[in-house]
């Protein structure tokens, strides 16, 4: 087991030279899990460990290891008179967090119920590692790679009238203006390998990302944004961390930037995302390239989320509309149909909800729903 003895983690924000480090963890989908196991525990007041032997803490990146070792419960148990008493969660009609899909308005109960004991325990590992990371700009995390290159039917890209509808509200709530800067992180690889990401893919697949990331980037500075990135130079756990402490974060469909902004450690002024789309199982496999001939026909209609925390004042979700899916792409290497396809409308609700093909009214087959692992 790593011992918690320092890390240089550096200023957080500036590059470092162990960023081609290859991470042997999930960290959003195991931070997800770990924040459910914490509030389920102590809702039911009782003293709360989280096993990390399966994760080999010993051959992952330094600073991510002492990161988690830092978190409450994986060094050793913590009970609930440990904890301040004001950010113990109060709702107790669920033990644990809804499929983020926000449908109804006891979700929003469960998530905020829980976020003050997120943040508390997120601020306590940050402090523990000795980050300094000060005066940071607002940071949009772009995610491709597994997303959406292996068709998992919750990973899918975000169309440019997303971003705009983000940068729109947070305009109209005062919390980004054109000038302000901006940050773009991520890094076109998944933390883990990935059975469809094959060693021949990989460079077909990070130029493609670079293109799709390049849109992303021009349409921000015409939107009057300072915008620089950091693409694949840091650490990812730095990202994750960097993510949790900015004051505004905008983000595709992703855990990753999700638990970072739910736990909220900084002076967080706002965080926006997009529903999440469920997508019918695609014919298409786990392959970027379709081999068959597709349509949002043969591919069956969506389910979207997000209906009761769309409609808050203070709503961190735009429409999954937005969503770029699965079923209008044929081949995510072929970057200038992509591109065009970022670049489109997104269809109305009822089109993707309801059974209508994108140029017509023929009904779909029947909505299947694969729960996303």
């Amino acid at each position: 087991m790593f011992t918690k003895e320092a890390v240089d983690w550096g200023i957080l924000g500036e590059p470092s030279l162990a960023a081609n480090f290859t991470h042997s963890i999930d960290i959003g989908n195991w931070m997800h899990s770990w924040s459910t196991s914490l509030c389920g525990a102590l809702r039911r007041s009782k003293p709360f460990s989280f096993s990390v032997k399966a994760l080999k803490l010993e051959t992952a990146h330094p600073s991510l290891a002492r990161f988690i070792e830092c978190l409450p419960g994986v060094s050793q148990p913590i009970h609930p008179s440990e904890i301040p008493r004001e950010v113990l969660p109060q709702y107790r009609k669920l033990a644990d967090w809804p499929a983020l899909c926000c449908d109804h308005p006891h979700e929003i109960d469960v998530l905020q119920g829980s976020r003050l004991l997120v943040s508390w325990a997120l601020r306590r590992a940050i402090a523990c590692c000795g980050v300094h990371a000060p005066n940071l700009p607002a940071m949009l995390h772009f995610r491709c790679g597994d997303a959406p290159f292996s068709r998992h039917n919750a990973y899918h890209f975000l169309r440019l009238s997303g971003y705009r509808a983000m940068l729109a509200a947070l305009r109209e709530r005062g919390e980004l203006q054109r000038g302000d800067a901006l940050q773009t992180v991520g890094c076109f690889r998944h933390e883990q390998p990935n059975n469809w990401e094959k060693a021949k893919m990989q460079t077909s697949v990070a130029n493609a990302c670079r293109a799709y990331h390049h849109a992303v980037v021009l349409m921000l500075r015409k939107e009057g944004l300072n915008v620089t990135s950091s693409i694949c130079t840091r650490p990812m756990v730095h990202d994750f961390v960097l993510l949790a402490l900015a004051p505004v974060v905008l983000s595709g469909t992703s855990s990753f930037s999700f638990v970072g902004f739910f736990g909220q450690a900084g002076s967080r002024r706002a965080f926006l995302t997009a529903s999440k789309l469920i997508e019918h199982r695609s014919p298409c496999g786990n392959s970027a390239t379709c081999k068959r001939q597709v349509s949002p026909i043969s591919h069956g209609a969506a389910r979207m989320c997000g209906a009761a925390c769309e409609q808050r004042a203070d709503g961190w979700l735009i429409e999954s509309r937005h969503i770029l899916r699965h079923a209008e792409v044929r081949d995510y290497l072929e970057v200038p149909a992509v591109l065009a396809l970022l670049h489109s409308p997104p269809p109305d609700r009822a089109e993707i909800t309801h059974g209508l093909s994108m140029h017509g009214t023929a009904p779909l087959q029947p909505l299947y729903i694969r729960s996303p692992k």
